[in-house]
């Protein structure tokens, strides 16, 4: 798992770091952003779909959530699942802080984190 920040002056892992990786085609199946730059994470994950899956691969294998709107384990539902005529998945969870959760949320989230798909880079933005 991969997190970053928006912003340039903060202390974790930031997009200049993130960008070595993805120069090395290192992708994580795992990213966590937050900050308030909202146009360069936009431009991350379209980055991240257009190199992973194509112009083609887009209309089926990318998919946008809103924290607001959906069940964290629909999510992950969908990271499990594998993509379709495409080797990837990119999975891209707006607003994550403020995902509808479940009872299960923990063993949803935890049993992801300890065992990821391989066939999806999951991008959770808050």
């Amino acid at each position: 798992m991969a997190g970053f920040q928006g912003r340039r002056k903060s202390s974790g892992p930031n997009f200049e770091t993130l960008r070595g990786e993805l120069k090395r085609e290192r992708y994580k199946p795992v990213y966590v952003a937050d900050g308030s730059d909202h146009q360069r994470l936009k431009s991350f994950v379209e980055f991240l779909a257009d190199k992973l899956l194509g112009d083609a691969g887009k209309a089926f294998n990318y998919h946008q959530y809103d924290g607001e709107q959906v069940e964290f384990g629909t999510i992950i539902q969908q990271a499990r699942s594998f993509p379709m005529m495409s080797d990837r998945q990119v999975i891209w969870a707006k607003r994550a802080d403020n995902l509808i959760t479940g009872q299960d949320i923990e063993t949803h989230w935890m049993g992801y984190l300890e065992d990821p798909s391989p066939e999806t880079v999951l991008i959770l933005s808050a």
